[in-house]
């Protein structure tokens, strides 16, 4: 029994040999490829997904933060604009009186007087809030012009007195205009805004203009393609976008609007503009609307 069980088994190991030695069929071959196929398109389709939708999270996040990012900074000097304050925190003087206060500080009016930056003119000729349809302010403060702009994007300059109590201080103590330039002591602070694309990036950004190196913009804010603003004038019943030169000091109020883009994606985006109207965008890049009603805190109805 022991000899016959032996043999069968050597004749059953033969043949596993022999079956082992031929490899694989080609349609086990084509299974086994086919199967593995199907599995790294799945993880690779996986992959896709995940990689697309954090993209498409991140650039919504950069979209979102660059536009609350500029309507702070834009806010901040509006709601500056005309304050006259004196370091030792006297009362604010309302822009409507912005060239009397020699009267009550012989002071900070030979400061101002003194500052490079200002023409000898009237301060009474001075507007806090000045604003350009389709174009940027150029040129002086006191006599700031309108430079059309391609994009037909608006610009505005804002005007305060710069000292600690009206801006943030440096490390030497001194104020700052929009750009973190060191002004003079109680000189008058211009903050220019206004979007342009970038010479060296080739993005739209929003742009600075500060007091300290007028006429020397910086790029603040990336991504912010157009600027739209309108204004409400003393006992207006609604805004409008264009001003004109008297009506200047009567502005109480600004609507800001700005659209700003991201990155390029793979379908063309839909969005509403600053009118309110459905836009499909051309470059497959994705756009959101912001939008901010600011008040001014410095403002006084004309004096007779």
């Amino acid at each position: 029994m022991n000899s016959e069980y032996a043999i069968g088994l050597a004749t059953c190991l033969g043949r596993l040999r022999v079956r082992s030695g031929r490899g694989y069929t080609l349609i086990e071959l084509m299974i086994a490829m086919s199967l593995g196929l199907l599995v790294s398109c799945a993880v690779m389709s996986l992959y896709r997904d995940q990689r697309g939708a954090f993209e498409r999270a991140a650039d919504w996040a950069s979209i979102t933060d660059a536009g609350y990012t500029a309507l702070d900074l834009i806010s901040v000097q509006a709601r500056l604009a005309g304050l006259v304050v004196e370091a030792d925190g006297r009362d604010n003087l309302p822009p409507d009186l912005f060239g009397q206060f020699s009267r009550q500080s012989p002071r900070l009016m030979r400061t101002i007087l003194q500052a490079p930056m200002q023409a000898p003119m009237q301060l009474a000729q001075r507007l806090p809030v000045f604003g350009c349809h389709a174009g940027r302010p150029v040129g002086s403060v006191d006599a700031p012009q309108c430079e059309a702009d391609s994009h037909a994007s608006d610009g505005v300059q804002f005007l305060s007195i710069g000292n600690t109590v009206s801006s943030w201080a440096d490390s030497g103590g001194a104020a700052t205009d929009c750009l973190g330039q060191a002004l003079a002591l109680d000189a008058v602070s211009a903050a220019r805004f206004f979007t342009r694309v970038s010479h060296a990036s080739g993005e739209p950004e929003l742009y600075c203009d500060g007091a300290a190196r007028l006429g020397n913009a910086q790029p603040i804010v990336e991504g912010v393609e157009t600027l739209q603003l309108s204004y409400w004038l003393a006992g207006a019943e609604a805004p409008q976008a264009v001003v004109a030169a008297d009506q200047w000091p009567q502005v109480r109020a600004l609507e800001v609007c700005l659209v700003v883009r991201g990155r390029p994606g793979a379908v063309r985006f839909p969005y509403l503009d600053c009118s309110g109207r459905p836009v499909l965008g051309v470059d497959r890049r994705r756009r959101q609307v912001f939008r901010l009603f600011v008040a001014r805190r410095n403002y006084a109805a004309p004096t007779s």
